[in-house]
């Protein structure tokens, strides 16, 4: 069967009249074949071609090789998010794991929780990453006059405190030795200790300045030297505070000044021969021994007390740090805590 031309010449003539007769001619035909059932076959035969065609994409759309019951187990599925919580509809589906893909993205980002101090420091809060932290309500503090927080108008367990939302007991006193030689001592502190869910113990330099020197020792029993008394300290609190979690911090370096004269250097050494770093290498060695995580103040990076700019801004006496190394102090507990508790 050809085709009936349809662009008619507009020249009455020769031409139109071929056009015409072949026209009629086309009409001719397809009215025998129609006659004849032969029209109808032809185009049965197209239409279920295409037919055919069409109806393979639309079940390859809706059916792709699957049973019904594999393809409604898909649909069910659909709706479950990346939590595996299922949801009223795909769109609903869809809305949540987007909100949770966002989140994970934010909260994966390095810079998520950084922070920067009151001085300028870039630190990393770690109390937003605890999973225990939470469960501290009561905290005590106990150490010399930089745990009581002299000169600073904000301490560390005064940050915490803000931080956490919990209670905080400083029983810091400034003078205070770990050791029991002085009847102003840490460990003393400790045994006012009750009920404590964290406890923060700080190293002190007052063992290396007592008289001509406490006696670092080697006999974690005897309270009469300095390491001695740190033992039965952090076995005295864990006594008297069930399940209760420690951490401990060092001295910091020191450049003790009255304006532009030094008064003593930390490198000093004591009548015992000693510098403050002895006494701060032994507290970081038995921190390791009794199982609890330290803050290493005296090798930080963050108390440049030897440089005059740091002391001006940040611990003017060159001894007692202010309420802006306080902060980070607080930072660095919180990170040691996240590290060996979680």
């Amino acid at each position: 069967m050809g085709l009936i031309t349809t662009n008619l010449s507009n020249q009455v003539g020769a031409e139109f009249r071929r056009q015409l007769i072949e026209n009629f001619k086309e009409i001719e035909d397809f009215m025998g074949d129609y006659k004849t059932g032969e029209a109808e076959k032809k185009i049965s035969s197209l239409v279920k071609k295409y037919e055919d065609e069409l109806f393979k994409e639309v079940r390859a759309i809706v059916m792709p090789e699957e049973s019904p019951l594999e393809v409604t187990k898909e649909v069910v599925d659909s709706k479950t998010d990346l939590k595996g919580v299922k949801h009223g509809s795909l769109s609903e589906r869809i809305r949540i794991d987007l909100e949770q893909l966002k989140k994970d993205q934010v909260e994966n980002n390095p810079l998520h929780n950084t922070v920067v101090t009151k001085n300028g420091t870039v630190v990393y809060d770690y109390s937003k990453k605890s999973q225990t932290l939470s469960n501290i309500k009561n905290i005590y503090s106990i150490g010399d006059s930089v745990a009581r927080g002299l000169h600073a108008k904000k301490n560390y367990g005064q940050y915490l405190s803000e931080k956490l939302n919990a209670n905080v007991t400083n029983l810091a006193v400034g003078g205070a030795t770990f050791s029991t030689v002085s009847s102003n001592n840490i460990f003393n502190q400790a045994t006012n200790i009750k009920n404590a869910d964290l406890v923060i113990i700080q190293g002190t330099d007052d063992d290396w300045l007592w008289e001509s020197g406490v006696p670092i020792g080697t006999d974690k029993m005897d309270i009469k030297t300095y390491i001695g008394a740190f033992y039965q300290m952090v076995n005295l609190i864990r006594a008297q505070n069930k399940d209760v979690k420690i951490i401990s911090m060092t001295a910091t370096r020191q450049l003790p000044v009255n304006g532009k004269i030094i008064r003593r250097r930390d490198t000093d050494k004591n009548g015992l021969k000693f510098t403050l770093e002895d006494y701060v290498n032994a507290h970081i060695l038995a921190c390791t021994e009794l199982d609890i995580p330290v803050f290493d103040a005296y090798h930080s990076n963050y108390i440049d007390v030897y440089n005059p700019a740091f002391r001006k801004f940040n611990m003017q006496d060159g001894l007692h740090p202010n309420e802006n190394i306080h902060e980070i102090i607080m930072y660095e507990l919180l990170k040691n805590y996240y590290y060996f508790y979680g």
